[in-house]
């Protein structure tokens, strides 16, 4: 009998960040405010005759070896449950873009633990499966989590906040992406930064204040990003309604926060110019989870 588990991975935007420190390893400690959002990657896992794991994805720029944090996510699952039965097949379906602050590679990192944890029937609790993520990327375990959630440390330590009201998220990357590593290089780079506001942020959220929570998005990695298009695009975002526009993690993906539909459409129109790859999204309430189960012979 042959198994086959498909889980839907949700990215994130930072509605907040803010580096408070670094650590004697390198790892920057980080304040941000994470929501998980609509725009998913799906994982689909099979158990295969052939030994070994195998990876696909339907974007030529991801990498399908062990760099990929889906393999990195597998690797450390089955060390952590002394699993030896490490036949399968990854197969990554991408809709979160890469090298965009959307955490598309942590996503699917979480999809990797969800999708295995029901593979082999380990019944592993939401915590163990945050304790194997972390060691994957920092990311990680706010998309096994999902929702909206205040994260300290290297991003690890959790708070739980109201969920972001509703609200259309316009996203628009620019043509160059930028590597999480080298974001926080030319971050250690600034003479000076401008503090991003978390504790106000979280206070609009707990208030269901829209308006205001918008109003108070900040990035410390925004003034390292070094690209043009970024300012730009977050003018033409402000000058079609935004409440709010903001550069996402590491970057490059912006997304702007709309109370009206119409508004994010008509301004998506304007920014397929500047803009490598435009999307809507919406705030959701849930990480990464299995959608689907097939067993055949």
């Amino acid at each position: 009998m042959k198994k086959t588990v498909a889980a839907l991975a949700p990215g994130k935007i930072n509605l907040a960040l803010d580096i408070t420190g670094i650590l004697p390893n390198g790892y920057h400690e980080v304040d941000t405010v994470l929501q998980a959002i609509d725009l998913c990657d799906t994982i689909t896992i099979t158990k295969q005759n052939k030994d070994g794991i195998l990876i696909s994805c339907d974007r030529p720029r991801v990498p399908c070896d062990e760099t990929n944090h889906a393999y990195i996510a597998a690797i450390k699952f089955f060390e952590t449950f002394g699993i030896d039965d490490r036949s399968i097949m990854i197969d990554i379906c991408k809709r979160v873009p890469i090298q965009a602050g959307l955490g598309g590679g942590s996503a699917d990192a979480a999809g990797v633990l969800v999708a295995l944890n029901e593979l082999y029937d380990v019944h592993a609790d939401m915590q163990a499966l945050c304790s194997i993520g972390v060691q994957v990327g920092a990311d990680v375990p706010f998309c096994l989590l999902g929702g909206t959630r205040r994260a300290r440390g290297i991003g690890e330590q959790f708070e739980q906040v109201p969920n972001l009201p509703d609200s259309i998220l316009l996203i628009a990357q620019p043509s160059e992406g930028i590597s999480t590593p080298e974001s926080y290089r030319r971050y250690d780079q600034l003479s000076v930064v401008q503090r991003a506001d978390v504790e106000t942020l979280v206070c609009k959220l707990k208030f269901g204040d829209l308006k205001g929570t918008a109003s108070h998005v900040g990035n410390v990695l925004e003034q390292a990003a070094r690209l043009s298009e970024i300012p730009e695009i977050k003018k033409k975002m402000n000058q079609s309604g935004a409440l709010g526009a903001l550069m996402s993690g590491s970057g490059s993906a912006v997304f702007g926060i709309f109370d009206s539909r119409w508004k994010a459409k008509h301004c998506m129109r304007k920014l397929y110019s500047i803009a490598n790859c435009v999307l809507l999204a919406h705030p959701i309430d849930h990480g990464a989870k299995v959608i689907r189960v097939n067993e055949y012979i």
